[in-house]
């Protein structure tokens, strides 16, 4: 039978993982809508969520930090964002975002691949 993690919001017997490329928030109408994307994220009840194409202090979202907007609107405990794509202030990247605390142990890119074939 499986025992739950004294103090951890997760359940062993239920734990979900869930990957979606938000393509920098755009829906297939090409409206902008990161609450719109927060809100399909938080129907499938996620313990970890993996975000691709994020931008962040891009002109064309804004400005916004849409890892950021996304992981509060969830109200997630952690967020670590990437951007292996940087150029004058403006990021493209990725998030890894939980329901309960996380750290970073390391971050970087892989190796033998340009930053945009990371993405």
């Amino acid at each position: 039978m499986a025992m739950p993690i004294a103090g951890s919001p997760f359940s062993l017997e239920r734990f979900r993982v869930l990957t979606y490329n938000v393509h920098r928030c755009l829906g297939t109408d090409r409206r902008y809508s990161p609450d719109r994307i927060a809100e399909v994220i938080g129907a499938c009840a996620a313990d970890v969520v993996a975000l691709q194409e994020l931008d962040a202090g891009r002109k064309r979202s804004g400005g916004s930090h849409q890892a950021e907007q996304i992981a509060s609107t969830l109200g997630m405990a952690s967020l670590h964002y990437h951007a292996p794509v940087e150029r004058e202030g403006e990021r493209y990247g990725h998030a890894l975002m939980t329901r309960a605390p996380s750290r970073l142990i390391r971050e970087g890119l892989l190796p033998g691949r340009s930053a945009w074939r990371q993405l």
